[in-house]
C-alpha cells in the first residue's frame, strides 16, 4: 500500500465515522537524519492532487497558508539545523490532519518521532498568535464587520448559531478529573469546545476548553459570550441602548435567557401537551438555520482528526492546539465555502470557492474582518 492510500484510508474510515481502539508504540527510537526529508521530493513523488489526504488542504491552500506563516516560521539565530520552514508546516498539518501518533506519523514519513513532536511544539509555539489573530475575531465589534455572502433564511438579524462538540481524550489516573472529564452524555472521557458561527460557516467566537461534564449552557455563561457580542448605540434622544443581536441555539441551552434574552432556541414539548403548528414551524426553521454550526464541526473533523480522534498529549498542549484548528478551518471555509451565496448575490459569486477571488478587487471597511491573505 502506498503512502497516498495509507494517508487516504486514514480519511475515509474518519469520514466513514470510524474510530480507530489501538495507537502506535510510543517506545523510544533513534533519531532519523530530518534533513532529508524534502516537501518539494515528497510532492515531486506523491502528486499534488493527493497532498489533501495528507494534510487536509489542497495544493494552493498550503502555499497560500505558507507564504503567510513563512515569517513566523523562520528560525531566529543560530542552533540545530533541523527542516525548512515549508517542511515543518506540512509535517505539522500531517499529525493534525491524519491525528494519528507520533510513531505512526513517523513511519509514513520516514521522520524520526522525536523530531515530529519537536516540530509540532515548536509550529504551534510559532504560528498560534497569527492565525488566531487573522482567522478568530478579537472583539464583537469585528465579528460584526465580517462581511457575510449569506444571511440566515428564517433570522436575518441573527449574527450567529451556537453549539458544541467534544474532543476525547485518555482516561484521567486521579477519579476527581475522571468525573470532571466524563460526559455521560457521550459516555466518554473529554473535553468541550463551544463556537459561534455565523451565517457564511464562519466562526466568530470560540470558548476555550472545557471538561466534558459540564453542561453547554454553563459553558456559555462561563465564556463570556454574551458579553462579547453586545454594544451600545445611541438613539435620537441621546440616551445609550445596549444590544445584543439573536443567537440561534438548540435545547442545550434552555435557560439561558436570564443572561442573553436575545438566543432563540426551540419550543420543548411539556407532558401532555403537543406543540402547536406554529411552535412546530419555529422549530424547523430554526433548526434550518443553526444547522450551519454542525456544519462548521463537520468540516473541522474532516479536516482535522486530531479533533475526532482519541487526544492523548497533555491538556495544554490541546488548548494551544485547538485555537489553530478553528483558525484552519475558517481558513478552509474562506477559500471552500459550507454554502453559496443568497440568491440574490450568485450572479456576483457563483462559485464554491474562493480560488479565481482577488484580493485586490475586495471592498475593505473600516473594522470589517477579512479572512484573505492573498
Amino acid at each position: 500500500m502506498s503512502i497516498i492510500e495509507q494517508f487516504r484510508q486514514i480519511s475515509d474510515e474518519r469520514m466513514g465515522n470510524l474510530r480507530h481502539e489501538s495507537h502506535g508504540n510510543d517506545e523510544e527510537e533513534e533519531d532519523r537524519d530530518e534533513k532529508e526529508f524534502s516537501f518539494d521530493k515528497f510532492i515531486e513523488k506523491q502528486g499534488e492532487q493527493n497532498i489533501h489526504h495528507i494534510i487536509g488542504l489542497d495544493f494552493n491552500d498550503f502555499n497560500c497558508l505558507f507564504r503567510f506563516l513563512k515569517s513566523s516560521l523562520m528560525k531566529i539565530g543560530r542552533g540545530r539545523k533541523t527542516l525548512g520552514e515549508k517542511e515543518k508546516l506540512f509535517v505539522f498539518l500531517s499529525w493534525v490532519s491524519t491525528g494519528i501518533s507520533f510513531s505512526k506519523l513517523s513511519a509514513l514519513l520516514n521522520i524520526s518521532k522525536s523530531a515530529i513532536h519537536r516540530i509540532a511544539q515548536d509550529v504551534t509555539r510559532r504560528i498560534k498568535a497569527k492565525l488566531v489573530s487573522k482567522f478568530i475575531p478579537i472583539s464583537g465589534d469585528e465579528a460584526r464587520g465580517y462581511l457575510t455572502n449569506r444571511n440566515f433564511q428564517n433570522y436575518p438579524s441573527a449574527i450567529g448559531a451556537i453549539d458544541s462538540t467534544i474532543i476525547r481524550i485518555r482516561k484521567p489516573t486521579d477519579n476527581i478529573e475522571q468525573k470532571k472529564f466524563y460526559s455521560g452524555k457521550h459516555k466518554t472521557h473529554c473535553v468541550k469546545i463551544q463556537c459561534i458561527v455565523n451565517s457564511d460557516g464562519i466562526c466568530i467566537h470560540y470558548s476555550g476548553l472545557y471538561p466534558g461534564k459540564k453542561h453547554d449552557i454553563k459553558i456559555f455563561e462561563q465564556s463570556k459570550a454574551h458579553d462579547f457580542f453586545e454594544f451600545q448605540k445611541r438613539l435620537s434622544n441621546g440616551v445609550f441602548n445596549l444590544i445584543r443581536p439573536q443567537l440561534l441555539a438548540d435545547s442545550g441551552y434552555q435557560g439561558s435567557h436570564r443572561f442573553y434574552p436575545e438566543i432563540i432556541i426551540p419550543v420543548k414539548k411539556t407532558p401532555g401537551h403537543d406543540l402547536t403548528n406554529d411552535e412546530k414551524k419555529h422549530n424547523s426553521e430554526l433548526s434550518q438555520d443553526r444547522i450551519i454550526v454542525e456544519n462548521f464541526f463537520g468540516r473541522m473533523k474532516s479536516l482535522f482528526g486530531i479533533t475526532y480522534q482519541e487526544f492523548r498529549g497533555e491538556f495544554n498542549f490541546l488548548n494551544d492546539i485547538i485555537p489553530i484548528v478553528i483558525s484552519l478551518t475558517n481558513y478552509h471555509i474562506h477559500r471552500h465555502p459550507l454554502r453559496k451565496a443568497n440568491s440574490i448575490q450568485e450572479d456576483e459569486s457563483d462559485s464554491d470557492s474562493f480560488s479565481d477571488f482577488n484580493p485586490e478587487e475586495e471592498r475593505i471597511e473600516s473594522q470589517s474582518f477579512n479572512l484573505s491573505i492573498e
